[in-house]
């Protein structure tokens, strides 16, 4: 299930799960002379969970550079989510289901914490009816120290997220 990928000719280290036809990774949000590497070492997508202040205007073009796909899916933690916010949210995981279900390499970022990755990926796990030990234990495999960190609410507000989507549709 988790193989990890790095190389002494970069700083870039991470833990790679397979979860459905793809593959995911996570981390803070890469350099942008990075993406090459990413690239290189097979990375298709890159997933953004940044609000549009938060990610460099030369991000598009340098990933177009690198020969990635983009994904950008804006979203911050909080509760209680707007109808408009929570829709937004269900969209992203079924959107996310779709690239999921392709043979992909996704490396997932947002901030340096990476909450807002683990918590999608939570959620996501939640949707595909996985159960909450079972997605823990992915997330584990993404990132063990990070996976602590996170709040027993902020689970509940991930599992919750992705139950939501199942009985929207």
């Amino acid at each position: 299930m988790s193989e990890t990928i790095d190389g002494a000719d970069s700083p870039l280290q991470y833990a790679m799960v397979s979860l459905l036809n793809s593959k995911l990774c996570l981390g803070p949000l890469p350099a942008l002379d990075e993406l090459n590497t990413l690239s290189a070492r097979g990375v298709t997508h890159l997933v953004t969970f940044q609000t549009e202040e938060e990610i460099a205007p030369t991000l598009r073009s340098a990933m177009q550079t690198a020969a990635l796909n983009w994904l950008w899916m804006p979203y911050q933690v909080h509760s209680p989510l707007t109808e408009t916010e929570q829709g937004f949210l269900q969209q992203y995981l079924v959107s996310f289901k779709k690239i999921v279900t392709q043979s992909s390499q996704l490396y997932l970022h947002c901030d340096s914490s990476c909450k807002r990755s683990l918590l999608f990926v939570l959620a996501f796990c939640h949707y595909l009816g996985l159960t909450s030990g079972d997605s823990y234990r992915l997330l584990h495999y993404l990132d063990r120290k990070r996976t602590y960190q996170l709040t027993s609410s902020e689970q509940r507000w991930a599992q919750q997220l992705g139950e939501s989507v199942k009985l929207s549709r």
